[in-house]
């Protein structure tokens, strides 16, 4: 079960599964900050290495984006 967090969340998610092409740029502003926040201090990687990992979160995402 999926547990949003805001409406706001509820809605963005039901515009990814709508196919709505803002939607990823709406995801990536939202949740960017909070992503390299997490690569740079909790699994401290190296300024070299997150953005590789940040693209791979995203794009992975992406690809496996769920289905009503």
């Amino acid at each position: 079960m999926i547990v949003f967090s805001t409406d706001e969340d509820r809605k963005l998610i039901d515009s990814i599964l709508a196919d709505d092409p803002n939607a990823w740029e709406k995801v990536l502003r939202r949740f960017s900050d909070m992503v390299w926040r997490i690569l740079l201090g909790r699994f401290r990687l190296s300024e070299d290495d997150a953005p590789d990992v940040f693209q791979e979160i995203f794009l992975t995402k992406l690809r496996l984006k769920p289905t009503r």
